[in-house]
Formats: C-alpha cells, sequence, structure tokens
C-alpha cells in the first residue's frame, strides 16, 4: 500500500472536531507513514476549550451563513471566495489523496476547491437531518457515510454508506466503578438555556432522590465556558444545605469518555457526537434536543434514538418535574430500563471509524 495523504475539515464545535480526530487516529494505526493535516476557519474555535491536536493544523477564512442576518451573509458569500482560494493553496502544496469533512461552514470552501482540483471528497454526517453544506458537497463526493439511517434520504443512495459516527479512542476504559449519578453537558461548548433548566429542578430532585432512601448524590455538569462561575456558585449554595450530595462543575471536560465510563445518567444535547460517544457506555441517556438546531435535526436524532428504545426525551418547554421524574423513576428503579441496555449492546461493537478508512483504502486508493 503507498502512503496516501489526507485533509481532514475540522469545525466550530466538537461534534465537528472530534470526528476528523478519530479518523486520524484509525489512519495512524494503520503505520504506514501516511501524512495527515487539518483544515479549520480561523474563527473557528473561538469560545471553544483548548484542545490538544497533535497534527499540522491550517487555518482559511470563512464565515458562517445559516441563520445570520442579510448583511453578515454577504460577507459569508464574500469569504466563501477567499476560504475557497485559500483551500486550492493548500491543497496544491499538500496533493492530498483524499479530502475528508464533517460538515460545517468550513467544509463547503473546502469542497469547492477539492473539486475544482478533482480530488477525492468523503464527507462524514451524522445527524439524522445532514446541515446546508453537506448537502451541497455531497453532489460532488464520492462517498457519504451516515450516523443515521434517516439522513439516507437526502443522498445519492449510490454513494451513502451507513456506518455510525466516528467517537474517539476508547481504549482501556472501564466502567467498574459507577460513582457519578448524574452527568449534565451542553456539548463542547455548553448550553445556557440546558445549564439553566437542569439547575433550576437539581433542588427539587436532591429532595426528592433523599426521600426516597438516596443520601449520596454525585452530580458532574459541563457547563461550556459562559455559564462555569453562574452554575458553579449555585452548586456551592446547594452543596451546603445537602450533606452527602456533591458536584463537579467543568468548562470543558477533556477526557469525557472517563467520566461516561462512571455515569448512570446523562442529559446531554442531541447532537451526533454526544449521542454516539454515549452508546458505547452503559448508561441511560435524557436527551434534550436544542430546538432552534438547524433544520431541528437535534430533534429528529433524539426522535429516531427514542424509537429505537435507545433514549428518552425532555423537551424545554415541558414542566421541569417531567426531568425530575424521568432522572428519579431511573436512579430508583434501573432495572426498569433493561430494554435501552439490551439496545446499546447492539450499538457497542460498531467501530465506525474503522468501518470508514477501510473503505476509503479499499475503494479509492491508487
Amino acid at each position: 500500500m503507498r502512503k496516501s495523504k489526507f485533509l481532514i475539515c475540522l469545525g466550530a464545535t466538537g461534534g465537528h472536531i472530534f470526528p476528523g480526530l478519530s479518523i486520524a487516529e484509525e489512519i495512524k494505526k494503520r503505520d504506514d507513514g501516511s501524512e495527515i493535516i487539518f483544515i479549520n476557519s480561523t474563527t473557528s474555535n473561538e469560545g471553544m476549550p483548548n484542545m490538544k491536536i497533535d497534527y499540522e493544523l491550517k487555518s482559511i477564512y470563512i464565515k458562517g451563513f445559516v441563520g445570520k442576518k442579510l448583511s453578515n451573509k454577504f460577507k459569508s458569500v464574500f469569504s466563501l471566495l477567499i476560504g475557497t482560494y485559500q483551500s486550492i493553496k493548500i491543497m496544491k502544496k499538500f496533493k492530498p489523496d483524499f479530502i475528508i469533512g464533517t460538515g460545517g461552514f468550513t467544509w463547503l470552501p473546502i469542497s469547492i476547491a477539492g473539486f475544482f482540483l478533482r480530488k477525492n471528497i468523503f464527507i462524514i454526517e451524522g445527524n439524522s437531518v445532514p446541515g446546508l453544506s453537506n448537502r451541497i458537497s455531497s453532489k460532488v463526493a464520492k462517498r457519504i457515510y451516515i450516523g443515521f439511517e434517516s439522513a439516507r434520504k437526502f443522498f445519492s443512495k449510490k454513494k451513502t454508506l451507513l456506518t455510525g459516527y466516528p467517537i474517539r479512542n476508547l481504549s482501556n476504559i472501564s466502567e467498574d466503578h459507577k460513582d457519578i449519578d448524574i452527568l449534565v453537558t451542553g456539548g463542547s461548548q455548553g448550553s445556557n438555556n440546558l445549564n439553566l433548566k437542569f439547575a433550576t429542578q437539581t433542588e427539587s430532585l436532591i429532595q426528592k432522590l433523599t426521600k426516597n432512601g438516596i443520601d449520596k448524590i454525585l452530580i458532574v455538569h459541563q457547563t461550556g465556558i459562559n455559564d462555569y462561575e453562574v452554575i458553579k456558585n449555585l452548586y456551592t449554595k446547594l452543596k451546603s444545605k445537602y450533606i452527602g450530595v456533591d458536584f463537579l462543575v467543568e468548562p470543558f471536560i477533556d477526557n469525557i469518555f472517563n467520566y461516561l465510563a462512571r455515569t448512570k445518567i446523562l442529559v446531554s444535547r442531541a447532537g451526533a457526537s454526544t449521542i454516539f460517544e454515549s452508546l458505547k457506555f452503559n448508561l441511560h441517556s435524557i436527551l434534550v434536543p436544542l430546538m432552534n438546531s438547524t433544520d431541528n435535526h437535534q430533534y429528529k436524532n433524539a426522535i429516531e434514538m427514542k424509537e429505537k428504545n435507545l433514549a428518552e426525551i425532555w423537551i424545554e418547554k415541558e414542566d421541569l418535574h417531567k426531568l425530575t421524574n424521568m432522572i428519579t423513576n431511573h436512579l430508583l428503579s434501573p432495572e426498569n430500563n433493561d430494554i435501552f441496555k439490551i439496545e446499546r449492546e447492539k450499538m457497542k461493537k460498531k467501530n465506525s471509524a474503522n468501518i470508514i478508512v477501510e473503505d476509503l483504502m479499499r475503494d479509492y486508493e491508487n
């Protein structure tokens, strides 16, 4: 096998970044001397915690289009021209054999540049409803790898393969010690609404659990940078009132798998990366979809998970007591949720990154 060159596009959130890192890890496992570089936009990581990326990282200038004001849309179109030009320059110098993207506004100029230079373009789509960039890029892609079966209808069936969504390395993770009762996360950037909604019902939850004999409770909350101090202060006050109740608040958890392995209940947004990472662990998921996500894709992700008996759903406009009851019912009677465990076991064995890289190498390497 000759040495190949891979150009992998990242994005503004963990849901676009982590799959790219996962694919790179899988490529490097083959130890065949393949070269990898990443591309991101100059503004992608604003508000993101620092992440360790052990590969060369290039940047292009591009601004988002969807959901922007009209004046900003014109700026976005102009930046698309700049980003495409910069991408072409990078590709001419690096000469990649494979160009891989997971969507997001950074991906569009890169895929356009790849098309102009007649490169092999591959798309990874984790959501049940693909975003604008992936829908446009799919017209010139060699293959589209999807996480949800419902995404297939948006793409050419001949080019689409159901693989699941690539996640980060899970080696040496043990689930022997389940000491975290609830892990709350709004994704890599956090979620103000989810943070505040969960914190609002926490005291009611504690009272209900202690009344039913659960007097030791550990809640871990990944808040994002912006809400860290507010949520930490709220929990500090609660901790002083309830003996046996403890909280760990972090703006960002880099080693999230170590926490997922210790968790009984996950309360999270319904982004693809969070969903597919959680499926690798024996925990109970309560998905809280972001209702103004593009094309309402988080809600549709959550619905598909619920229909497959892989998660419960709580909608933010619903009564907070419903969320409290979901959590309480599971902590008091976890055996009632065996159906979730059965379906989850079917998903745990799939290595999406391996399936994707094997397909790349088998069908498209010269």
